[in-house]
């Protein structure tokens, strides 16, 4: 194995085709080159649809500072969500079910379910989108450090908070 040299493009992230263009003309506007290479599963090809997922790479001379900036875009794209999150933050519902299983597993009142979402939205330290493929909507993720709280993009319903194992 040998030391990577300055021409040497590395992996960044990988992201949606939808944050692909934008997270490439950002980078580009900032003077650093990107490649995004197009990766996924053997069944969307076999069936020729276009892969949805891109891994983009950088040259390691601008690894840190491409690092540095995708860290900056995606602290700001958070701030940007939870403001929207939080405008419509009447709007958060639960299913009835749903409610009852957070309730036990969290040992709070039922009617307190919504209000740890909210905190949630609140307090966590990322937020991020991601697109049903062909649909309208998708789903919306905050990472806390005790979990992630799914929430349909567009009914603002609670699907889901997986507690982190501690």
């Amino acid at each position: 194995m040998r030391k990577a040299t300055a021409k040497d493009f590395c992996y960044l992230c990988q992201c949606d085709e939808w944050q692909c263009d934008g997270i490439a003309d950002a980078l580009e506007e900032n003077g650093i080159h990107c490649v995004a290479m197009p990766y996924g599963r053997g069944v969307e090809s076999q069936f020729g649809l276009p892969l949805s997922v891109y891994r983009m790479f950088v040259p390691f001379s601008h690894y840190e500072r491409a690092r540095d900036f995708l860290e900056q875009m995606q602290s700001a794209r958070t701030e940007e969500l939870r403001k929207g999150l939080l405008q419509n933050i009447g709007r958060l519902n639960i299913g009835l079910r749903l409610e009852r299983r957070l309730s036990k597993k969290l040992k709070i009142p039922c009617e307190r379910v919504l209000d740890f979402c909210a905190d949630i939205i609140k307090s966590c330290g990322a937020i991020s989108c991601e697109k049903n493929n062909g649909a309208t909507g998708g789903f919306i993720f905050c990472y806390a450090d005790e979990c992630t709280l799914t929430l349909d993009s567009s009914t603002y319903e609670v699907l889901a908070i997986d507690l982190t194992d501690k």
